[in-house]
């Protein structure tokens, strides 16, 4: 409907029309996942699925889930409102074998696409595996909010804490690698960074790299002192 000053004007109708390819032939669905087929897989983490459109409907009968050799009843639910991101939520084990097998017809979404058959093989490692990881924060200044942001070497954020005072962080189930440690100054304490404002000659929150590398390792526990200046 199209409204003026809270008067109906006019309505309006949309017809929704799955795209079509040149050979008038609908789009498939894609799906996508954070698991590499055959590869390892964090027993700690969950695996999440993402498809191209929307998903209207799931036939949880027809998917097969396997720890070893023990069929297992998958557990889903959409982590956002667009209903295109879809988690497995089953806990999984440490050293277990897995496969995931969704035949045809497994999801249905807004337009009434087809997907292929999709077969995943994955592994767990142990717990021993990883390692852990002690951080004991020196802030320059208490109760003033602060974000510490553990990144990896390609400046992803693997781990992230907001403190208001000095004190030891600790993170679990650390990949063996290099790490580094990157602050920022919460000035208005909303959980993240923000770059200022020109015409308000708002500065942006203040960021600081600590010097110097973290590695962890299999099965060690490390700690490490960080001094915010």
């Amino acid at each position: 409907m199209i409204y003026q000053d809270n008067k109906v004007l006019d309505t309006l109708k949309l017809n929704v029309v799955p795209h079509v390819t040149k050979r008038n032939v609908s789009s498939k669905i894609r799906i996508s996942s954070n698991i590499i087929s055959n590869g390892t897989f964090d027993y700690f983490s969950h695996p999440v699925f993402t498809f191209n459109n929307p998903v209207k409907s799931i036939n949880i009968d027809s998917i097969i889930f396997k720890q070893d050799s023990v069929r297992i009843i998958p557990q889903f639910k959409f982590q956002d409102s667009s209903y295109r991101s879809l988690e497995l939520t089953n806990d999984l084990k440490e050293e277990k074998s897995y496969m995931l097998f969704f035949p045809v017809k497994s999801f249905n979404d807004i337009f009434n696409n087809d997907h292929d058959t999709l077969r995943l093989k994955f592994k767990t490692k142990k717990k021993d595996d990883y390692g852990s990881l002690i951080l004991k924060v020196k802030l320059p200044q208490e109760d003033h909010q602060y974000i510490i942001q553990l990144l990896d070497e390609k400046e992803k954020i693997v781990k992230q804490e907001i403190i208001n005072n000095s004190q030891k962080i600790q993170f679990i189930n650390m990949k063996p690698g290099k790490y580094f440690v990157k602050t920022i100054d919460d000035e208005n304490k909303d959980g993240k960074w923000n770059s200022g404002n020109y015409l308000k000659k708002k500065q942006p929150e203040k960021v600081f790299i600590v010097k110097g590398e973290i590695v962890t390792r299999a099965n060690w526990d490390v700690e490490v002192e960080v001094n915010i200046e």
